[in-house]
């Protein structure tokens, strides 16, 4: 791929494969490879297991002095599976992946490997300790080295490799983390457009990331696409993986974005591209600057932003010697083999000083060098500095270098590649090369036109594009303009009138595109879909723009992705407005789309609580289904009755209605019937019935696979595994939990990751193990902290505080007792669970007298909300008293209830899980009595 250049005649042989980078570095911005596979994942040569060693670079198997031989496959096999440890690996993806295959080929090879290796370092091949095979979903590695199934964290920055060098800023580099290290907590580093500053910050963030300088990570959120208050908090909280439960007030989204930075602890946060929504920077960075201490902001803005607390940083441009580098650089790039001979230096001494020394500029003028002379370049470059300042166009300053720049790059390229440009700078935040070849259109050029593969890549030659790959291993590579080339081709564009033309074909594109995405969220390799939704989330919105213009009628498909994917990132507010933009239109949608419509509106108002709004998107499905009777098949009015139903505590009803949907229509397609029965289930684990919905939810399982969105049924996945455990069968829910913690992983679910963590620790407790249940909830809780949901964040809170108060760590549970006051203190219900556990303790301290004193308390609050008699409540408080009565209690099947399993979308209520909490520290005190 892009292996050829472009001579701009004839109609050149396609490549075999599709686009996967083959670009040499950019030094501006770096990123690219020349690698036509992503570089491999670390892993140990050595592999300690319970009965032997692996060592990959002798590829053999150690076991006392027998050395067995591996075979080639069997160590890439190892190797693939040793890098992500503890992980649900697809069979699919170990296909192609390390065999190289297409995933559909028909073939048994990675079962046979499976079976010889496991021969090889398993002691029992039918019980095994380390290669699992999980059926329908792959194959899992566990050396010894991975404690009791706790993952590694998540992700601490989301800064890549650099590959390309970058000349001339080491002064910078030192003086800008002295600065920073030295105390302020906002350094803004300013400089013109093109002079190096996002590939400058790039840089000092990917240092701090590999020195794990900042517990709480490193973090690159681009604002180049921003335009308005919304757009910067979104963007944000994206890169940052908080989830931010937005509401209709901007400000105080900010602040909680604010407070949820603050609780991630030591942060360096670049924010880059901040000129053009400078406006908004006392409500976003400077709220944020003062919300959470200890986090640093680094801002690249061509303005400084009056703010403080900023520190300004101004960067200079490349020194003559540093030009001279990167130009030199450039050209061997794009000339292998070219060496500098005494008579080019000279030139390309004057070249940079003829663009001051710009980076962007200078790599430019280096990219025209594949078909001029270092000489020639110059020549031209004075002769367009010279007709530009005579007819007075330009001024001496860095800006007006840098337009030079790009007008005399641009008057170089031929029609082709000026109208490749212009079309490319269509899409948003880069573009792969399929979606290229359907929006550029080259049927101008006639017969002869060349591939638009090849014109892309001699713009990449000029250092018109460059190309980056994308963060996630699932994705493409992707080819990306600099920001200033785009605006510049848009501009032209603009002055053409051919925009709205090329904006067509890129909506048309990304409609059936992200319809196959969506559809991909139900099979196997669903994680692979999200990230490229979330990866073209900005190009799906310029999509949606164009065709809510033009042609709504077929706008869902749009709408739907980019729902899913401001959902899972907690962005509901976006939804909503997204969405209502829509009602105005609906009437021109087809009947299928307009039930999803208000469906997906219902679903974003509830998940904001704003129930009210939620039941008039409710009548306007029961207006469609009275007019349209015939349309049996959609769920969302009888689903909305039952969170209403939930929410009045009127749970037997809701369960009822439930049931005679199950039993009146046994024709419902499957992922109907799969949310049927998943929402029965949630419902009957209110009702404390766990074994009739741990049925439900299994069935729901059986019936989603392939079916419905993977990442949810991950989530039934887990409530499955919670309730298993509520019922005693430990090992059983572990296996479940395990499960759905991989899969939350895969998908990014940072909420879903703590909750499937908390669960399993709640294992670890009912099998005598406080220590490693601490380990997974500190893990938790840290994931919990910027999610802006009270309960689940004080309720895990508080089990860390029994498990360290179990394992005899009495001051770390006194002190996340306190922050979890301090989380709840908005809260009466929790703050209220919170003094209870206090009086627990205090109980057990032996002080009675104030321990039944904080049971008086407490206990008002919590038995209204747990829907148990103030009886049984005291009851509860006379046994950390008596612990005589404590080991009768600790039996009675009312108090055997998991604490979370899920968020209870379905409006499962909260309280019933409270006395859990207690029930854990009795039992651990009847058993040391």
């Amino acid at each position: 791929p892009f292996a050829r250049k472009y001579a701009g005649e004839g109609t050149p042989k396609r490549p075999a494969k599709p686009l996967h980078g083959t670009l040499k570095s950019d030094p501006l911005r770096g990123g690219m490879t020349t690698d036509p596979t992503p570089p491999p994942i670390e892993v140990p040569t050595i592999i300690e297991l319970t009965t032997c060693t692996v060592d990959l670079d002798q590829h053999v198997v150690i076991s006392g002095d027998e050395r067995i031989k591996l075979g080639s496959r069997e160590v890439q096999l190892l190797q693939y599976l040793g890098a992500r440890p503890s992980q649900v690996v697809p069979r699919e993806e170990i296909f192609t992946e390390v065999w190289g295959y297409d995933p559909n080929t028909m073939s048994r090879a990675v079962d046979h490997t499976v079976k010889r290796l496991r021969a090889k370092i398993e002691a029992d091949t039918s019980n095994p300790k380390h290669l699992f095979s999980l059926y329908g979903q792959g194959y899992k590695f566990e050396p010894i080295s991975t404690i009791s199934g706790v993952t590694q964290g998540v992700l601490s920055t989301n800064v890549g490799p650099q590959d390309a060098p970058l000349f001339g800023r080491d002064a910078d580099i030192d003086a800008l983390e002295q600065r920073l290290a030295g105390g302020p907590r906002m350094v803004t580093l300013l400089g013109t457009g093109g002079i190096g500053k996002t590939r400058l910050s790039q840089e000092i963030a990917r240092r701090a990331a590999t020195e794990s300088t900042f517990t709480g990570g490193t973090w690159f959120c681009d604002l180049v696409e921003c335009r308005s208050f919304r757009d910067i908090l979104h963007t944000v909280s994206d890169a940052l993986c908080i989830r931010l439960e937005s509401t209709d007030d901007p400000i105080a989204s900010s602040q909680a974005l604010g407070r949820a930075i603050g609780t991630r602890g030591e942060m360096f946060i670049v924010l880059d591209n901040f000129e053009q929504v400078a406006e908004f920077a006392h409500q976003t960075v400077a709220a944020w600057h003062n919300l959470a201490d200890s986090a640093q902001f680094l801002i690249t803005s061509r303005q400084p932003l009056a703010l403080p607390a900023e520190q300004i940083y101004t960067l200079q441009p490349l020194s003559a010697q540093a030009g001279f580098d990167l130009f030199v650089d450039r050209v061997k790039a794009v000339r292998p083999g070219w060496s500098v001979s005494p008579e080019d230096q000279e030139t390309i001494t004057q070249i940079v000083a003829q663009l001051d020394s710009i980076p962007l500029a200078i790599l430019l003028a280096a990219g025209r060098a594949s078909s001029m002379s270092p000489e020639q370049i110059l020549v031209r470059l004075e002769k367009r500095f010279r007709l530009l300042r005579q007819g007075t166009r330009i001024s001496e300053n860095r800006q007006d270098t840098m337009q030079v720049a790009i007008d005399w790059s641009w008057d170089l390229l031929d029609d082709v590649e000026r109208s490749v440009l212009q079309q490319s700078a269509v899409f948003r935040s880069g573009f792969t090369l399929e979606a290229a070849e359907a929006v550029i259109d080259l049927s101008p050029a006639g017969d002869y036109a060349p591939s638009v593969e090849d014109v892309l890549q001699a713009l990449a030659d000029k250092s018109m594009l460059h190309v980056q790959a994308a963060p996630e291993k699932a994705l493409d590579y992707r080819i990306c303009a600099f920001d200033n080339i785009r605006y510049y081709a848009l501009e032209k564009f603009d002055a053409e009138g051919t925009l709205s033309a090329a904006r067509k074909r890129h909506a048309d594109y990304f409609k059936p595109w992200a319809k196959r995405q969506v559809e991909g969220l139900d099979h196997a390799l669903a994680f692979r879909s999200l990230h490229r939704l979330r990866y073209e989330v900005d190009n799906l919105v310029a999509a949606f723009e164009v065709t809510l213009a033009h042609a709504p009628a077929n706008i869902m498909s749009l709408a739907i992705a980019i729902e899913r994917v401001y959902f899972s990132n907690g962005w509901y507010q976006g939804n909503v407005e997204m969405l209502e933009a829509l009602v105005p239109v609906c009437g021109e949608m087809p009947l299928e789309d307009q039930f999803p419509l208000y469906h997906l509106l219902g679903r974003n108002l509830q998940a904001q609580g704003l129930h009210q709004a939620e039941q008039e998107a409710k009548l306007c499905l029961k207006a469609l289904l009275a007019d349209h009777p015939e349309h049996k098949g959609n769920l969302s009015v009888l689903f909305s009755d039952i969170n209403q139903l939930s929410r009045e505590l009127r749970h037997a009803e809701a369960r009822d209605r439930l049931q005679a949907c199950i039993d009146e229509r046994p024709n419902l397609p499957a992922q109907d019937l799969c949310s049927v029965h998943a929402k029965l289930g949630l419902i009957l684990y209110g009702l404390q019935d766990m074994a009739s919905a741990a049925s439900h939810l299994q069935r729901a399982i059986d019936l989603g696979k392939g079916t419905v969105d993977q990442s949810w049924l991950a989530s039934l996945m887990g409530n499955l595994g919670a309730i298993y455990i509520a019922l005693g069968e430990i090992a059983r829910g572990q296996k479940h939990l395990q499960q759905a913690l991989v899969e939350h992983e895969r998908f990014g679910n940072r909420t879903s990751v703590a909750i499937a963590l908390a669960n399993l620790a709640q294992a670890d407790l009912r099998l005598a193990a406080p220590q490693s249940a601490a380990v997974r909830l500190q893990r938790a809780v840290a994931l919990l902290r910027d999610f802006n949901r009270v309960s689940v964040l004080v309720e895990t809170m508080l089990i860390l505080a029994i498990a360290h108060a179990i394992a005899g760590e009495r001051k770390a549970a006194a002190d996340i007792l306190t922050e979890a006051r301090q989380s709840a203190r908005n809260d009466p219900l929790y703050l209220a669970l919170t003094t209870a556990v206090e009086a627990a303790f205090t109980a057990e301290d032996g002080d009675n007298e104030r321990a039944k004193t904080l049971w008086a308390e407490a206990s008002p609050v919590i038995t209204l909300s747990a829907i148990h008699t103030p009886e049984q409540w005291q009851e509860l408080g006379d046994a950390h008293i008596d612990l005589t009565k404590a080991a009768k209690l600790i039996k009675d099947p009312l108090f055997c209830i998991p604490r979370h399993p899920s968020e209870r979308p379905g409006g499962v209520p909260s309280g019933l899980e409270h006395h859990q909490l207690h029930i854990l520290l009795l039992e651990h005190r009847v058993a040391h009595s």
